[in-house]
Formats: structure tokens, sequence, C-alpha cells
């Protein structure tokens, strides 16, 4: 009867003209009440009218012949004449509403309590819901017991055609055995408030998780446990709510499950932590500090679980990044950098492993939201010490096809048979279009040339070399567009999460060129045995498009030289480059850093022989560790006195020497004879103070 059309504004609008008409009793008495109004129009008006509040006039029309029609049948048949007549709605609604009880009382419903309950339908056993096109929608009412003409099966059961029942109705038609059901049954599954708390902002968030996903496990797990019964959990975020419903005999044990699940939370939130730097320039080892000031874990240089996070979308909201980052592992604590000058940091996010913090990294990298290890000395994003292992991804983008030509159609014919190509998979061949002598061939090598199948089809079907008159060679014409580039990306991915641990891999697919005739991808792995995995899962063995995907693999590890000793060891290591690369296969680069350092790439095919490298530079670099016998003595030189010291030592036998308070450690950098002045004079230093000491 009502209509909505046009934009989503008209449609709005049409919503609101049909709020005037909505009557209490249900949707028949609304239709009823359009129907008066309509009734009461000029004829030459009724049109208009109806145009203006958005009512269908043809179905009011229709509505109208049915009623002459009816008189008509009541005059000629039975001889009554009944005038068409409307009476007031104090006189005949709520009759027509207990006639309508009556007629659809098979279909009675009742209210479960909650409007995710909806109405149990008594009879069936089914769940309905109020149709949202409905008077009752619009007007907000949930009457306890409504009768229904049918049921709209959609996503979800919708109950059409609504008529509120008053208890007085039911209550006499039991009492009639109109209706035959155990009322305090019926009534025993509407749903109660059970749970009501307020928890703060870290508990809310635990507590429904990520995108409300652990509120839905628990509600799932308490349907379950009370055999279907209906449970549900809203929470507000805004107020910091918690309420659960539930029937009256599940109530407690809901209650329960909700406080043990907040006491769990509880528990968890005391184990929250907190990262120092033993150094006072934020740098190098970190403790991390539990409740009560106890150190619960140390992490050394390379080592993370706090994350610095980079926002480069404006538009990303607060919600999204922490959820974004929940998914990585268990969020021990969110800080929000607060009148930051740089507006791309958004803040620090904590995790409760190392492994997570670690993931969210790789997972993020190059991306417009990413994190960065909150590590003072990281020169860039990636950590160095690590070991790993680098895939490049090929597959063919361009098919090669080919046309040949014999000298007549007979010859023609033989070559239909096939050819023996040599190859993993056999040519495809069909004649070509419009010429007899003439066929295409498919399904051919990357690099197959013409000489390779101009022997082919000689040699397997025993013909002179005059029977061929020409072939042609081409490659297939391919656009990439990024969404197909996007979609192939995602194509790999899901291959190799079937090896590898989502997050502990970087694949980058380059976008092509018209003219490349493969596509190219490189993929990093932070787990070498995985990345082995994945190799061995894919290589020669998955296909995309039809295409055979092949990978090759290569090690990578890296070693970061301080910018003040590289120019003292950049010749010892430009040799050593030749004896990695004959000895051990590695490949040796060097790469100058923002901060000034010098990383050392070391590539291999074998991880064994790229660790054996990376210790070996290790081993140029490392210097020479000054210690003495005397416990304690060391402290003396990380004084004022010691400082002018190192530097005269610097200076007199050309080393460098690296000092560490947090550990009171020293090293040595240069030739062997000048480390060992070096420390010979550390050393006189030392005893010409303990020998003046004693004397004072």
């Amino acid at each position: 009867m009502f209509y909505r059309s046009g934009s989503e504004s008209q449609k709005n609008e049409a919503d609101k003209r049909k709020v005037r008409f909505c009557h209490e009793g249900g949707d028949f008495m609304t239709m009823l009440a359009v129907f008066r109004e309509w009734h009461n129009q000029q004829e030459k008006s009724k049109t208009y009218w109806c145009s203006q509040n958005s009512i269908n006039n043809k179905v009011l029309r229709g509505i109208r012949e049915t009623v002459n029609e009816i008189l008509n049948v009541l005059k000629k048949e039975q001889g009554k004449v009944m005038p068409f007549q409307l009476k007031t709605p104090k006189d005949v609604d709520e009759k027509l509403q207990e006639m309508l009880f009556k007629i659809f009382r098979q279909n009675i419903c009742h209210y479960l309590g909650h409007d995710k309950a909806g109405y149990l339908v008594v009879q069936k056993d089914q769940i309905v819901q109020i149709f949202p096109a409905s008077s009752l929608k619009t007007l907000g009412l949930q009457p306890d017991w409504i009768v229904i003409e049918r049921v709209l099966k959609t996503s979800r059961d919708f109950a059409t055609n609504i008529t509120p029942v008053k208890d007085s109705w039911l209550q006499k038609a039991l009492a009639d055995n109109l209706l035959n059901f155990d009322l305090n049954a019926i009534q025993s599954q509407r749903v109660e408030q059970a749970v009501f708390c307020a928890v703060g902002e870290k508990s809310f968030s635990n507590f429904v998780g990520i995108r409300y996903s652990e509120l839905r496990k628990l509600e799932n797990t308490m349907r379950q446990a009370f055999d279907g019964s209906f449970v549900t959990i809203e929470a507000s975020k805004e107020y910091g709510e918690i309420t659960a419903f539930a029937t009256d005999k599940d109530s407690e044990t809901v209650k329960a499950m909700i406080n043990e699940r907040l006491n769990l939370l509880k528990g968890s939130m005391k184990g929250e932590t907190k990262e120092f730097y033993l150094s006072p320039l934020n740098k190098g080892v970190k403790v991390v500090v539990g409740a009560g000031m106890d150190i619960v874990d140390v992490l050394m240089p390379n080592e993370y679980k706090t994350v610095v996070v980079n926002v480069t979308d404006s538009s990303v909201s607060e919600k999204d990044i922490r959820e974004y980052f929940e998914k990585f592992g268990d969020v021990v604590n969110a800080y929000k950098f607060k009148n930051s000058k740089d507006k791309t940091k958004w803040g620090k996010i904590t995790y409760q492993r190392k492994e997570d913090a670690e993931s969210s990294v790789q997972s993020t990298k190059d991306k417009s939201v990413n994190a960065v290890p909150d590590i003072g000395y990281q020169p860039t994003k990636e950590i160095f010490s690590l070991c790993t292992m680098r895939a490049k991804i090929e597959w063919c983008r361009r098919p090669t096809f080919a046309f040949i030509r014999f000298t007549d159609s007979s010859t023609c014919s033989k070559g239909m048979q096939g050819i023996d190509f040599h190859r993993d998979t056999s040519a495809r061949i069909r004649k070509s279009k419009g010429n007899a002598s003439e066929i295409h061939v498919t399904n051919l090598g990357n690099n197959t040339t013409e000489d390779e199948l101009r022997n082919a089809f000689l040699n397997t079907l025993s013909l002179e070399s005059g029977a061929i008159e020409s072939i042609a060679v081409r490659k297939k014409n391919v656009k990439t567009n990024e969404s197909e580039l996007q979609s192939l990306k995602q194509t790999i991915e899901s291959k190799l999460n079937e090896y590898v641990i989502e997050g502990t891999y970087y694949l980058d697919l380059k976008p092509p060129r018209d003219n490349h005739v493969t596509f190219l991808a490189f993929v990093s792995f932070s787990i070498p045995e995985e990345g082995m995995a994945a190799y061995a899962g894919i290589h020669d063995n998955f296909k995309i498009n039809y295409e055979t995907v092949s990978m090759t693999v290569e090690f990578k590890t890296s070693v970061v030289v301080r910018k003040n000793l590289f120019p003292m060891h950049e010749e010892t290591l430009s040799n050593l480059s030749e004896t990695l690369d004959k000895n051990l296969d590695v490949k040796y680069r060097t790469k100058t850093l923002k901060n000034g350092n010098v990383l050392v790439e070391l590539q291999c095919e074998s991880r064994d022989n790229a660790m054996k490298a990376k210790t070996v530079v290790e081993k140029v670099i490392e210097g020479k560790r000054y210690d003495t016998e005397q416990p304690g003595e060391l402290e003396k030189l990380f004084t004022q006195g010691g400082k002018r010291l190192f530097e005269r030592v610097k200076n007199e036998t050309n080393t460098i020497i690296h000092t560490d308070a947090r550990d009171f450690s020293i090293i040595i950098h240069g030739p062997t004879e000048a480390q060992e002045k070096a420390a010979e004079m550390l050393t006189k230093y030392l005893r010409d103070l303990s020998s003046s000491i004693s004397q004072q």
C-alpha cells in the first residue's frame, strides 16, 4: 500500500508521511485508516492525494472494487441490500482487531523480551522478527502477544500483517479451548536483564575484542551451554556498559560466566608492563617492568615488544588503528602521542610477545598505517642482525604462440597430429581460420624459437625441409591493471600462507610494463625454515592462470659497521669479498645508511654459508676487548679523567675506542700492534692510579 522510491532523502520523506497513518492496532488497521481517509477525498483529488502521501492509488481502487463486488453478490444471491458505509473507528476498530485475532489465532506469537530475540510463533516453535515496514516498527511498539498473517523468509524470518493481542482475548481463547498451549511454559522463554555493569576503557576493549569478535564468541558459548536458549550481550563503548539478557533459569549462570570473564581480564591487566632503557641516552638494552616494579624481562638492543605507529592517511580513526594492530597479537598497552610535531607519528603500541611486535612491523611495511621498532639505535625498519631468506617468483605473463604455414593442406593435416617437443607440457595445435595450410600452435615455452619449432615438426612428422613454408613466433599482448595486480598478489599470498605464518614474510609484486614477458615478485621470509617449505611447495608445483610458477632462493644477512670504523676496515673487507665469493659463493656489497653507518650485505643460496660469512665479517670488525684481572678496576676509567685518557690514547695509537657505561665494557679497534699499545697505556694509567691511592 505504501511505496518508497527515488533518492535516499525522498525515501526518508515517504517514511515520515507514513507515520500519521500508523495504527496501534497493527498493519490491517493501518491499511483501514489509509482507506478511510482516501475514501473521504473527492474522486478527482484521490490520485493527487495518493501521490502526496506516497500511497499506491491502484491498490486502494482495487480494494473499493472488491468491496463493491461483495455488495453486488449479497444483493443478487442473498437479496440483501447493504450501503457502502464506513463506521467511525471508535465503533468498530477494537471489534475488528478481536476478529482478526480469532481468524489468525493459530499464528499467535509471544515477545521474547529483546529485539534480537524477536517473537516466538507458539504453534511452530519458530522465531520471527517484526517486518521493518510494519506499522508497529514505525511506532516503536513491541506488544507481548501478536497474531500474524504469514512469515516472509529472507535472510531472516519476518512476521507480516501483524495485529496486537490483548491479554483478555488470549485468556478467553485459552478458556474456550480456541487455543491450546502451556502459557507458563511459553512465558518462561522470555529473557530479562541478567547482568548490568560498567567497566573501564581497557577492560571494555578486551571484553568485546576486535570488531566485537570476543563478545560474539562468548554469546555462542553461552547458547551452546543452554541448549540453544536465547542469550544476548549488549556493549556500549560510549558509556563503558555491558548488559546481558537471558531467561530466568539461565540468568545466574550468565552472570557467573560474565563475571569470570571480567575477572580474568582484570588479572591480565595486572600483568601489564612498561619498558625502560638502562642507558640515559634511551638506547640499547631495555628492562621490562611489571607490577610492583618487578623486572619481568630484558630486551637486547635488537629485540622489542613496543612499536611506533606511523599514519600517513589522516582519515584513519583511532579505533581503526587500535583494531588493526590488535590482530597481530595481544596488546598490553596502546598510547597515542599528544601534541606531536610530527603528525604522521600516531603513538606506541606494546605487545605481550616479541614475536607479535615483529609480525606487526613486517606485515605493515610500506603501508599507509605502519609500525617500526621502538629501538634507539635502529637505523632502518629492518633488523639487520637477522638472517633472512629472499626468493624471486616468476611466471609467464605473455604466452608464446606461433603460426606455421605448410606448402599444402595435406601436410598441414599431418601437422595437426602433434609434435614431440621434449617439454613438460604438450603444445596445443588447431587450424588457422581462413587458411587450410596454416596451423596455430599455443602452450609454448617463453624461449621457444622458430628453429626449434621447425625441427620439431620436421623430425616428428618425417617431413622434407621444404614442407614448411614459414613460421612466425609471437608473444601475446597483455594489459595488466591495478585490480588484476592486486588479485595476483592475493593469489600468491594465499599460497604462501599454506606454508608460512601470515605476517612473517613480505611480498613485493612488481608492476609489469606492457612489453614484460614474465611477472616478477620478491618475497622475504623472517623464518628461513618456513621459506624453504614454501619453496618446496611452490616451485614448479603451482600455477597461476595455467602458467607454472618458478622460485629461486637466496639467503641474506648483514652487519652494521659504525661510520668511524668502516674506513679502518674498508680495505680488509674489500679483499675479503673476493675470498667469500670464491670459497663460499657469497655475494658482498656495502650500503651507506642515512646516519652514516655502513651496512655490509651478504647474499648466498646457502644459509650456512651466509652465516659463516657473517661470522668472518664480524671477526674483522670486532676489535679487542680490554679487561683487567682485578674486579672493579674498569669502573675507574669511566670518569672525567678516564674520558681524557681515552682521547689521548686514541690520538697517540691511531685506534678507535668504544665504551659502554652500562656494563663497563671497552673495545679497542685498530691494527694488532696499535691495540696492544693502547691496552698498555690503559693498564699503566690504572697501575699509576692505584699506586697514587696507596701512597695517600
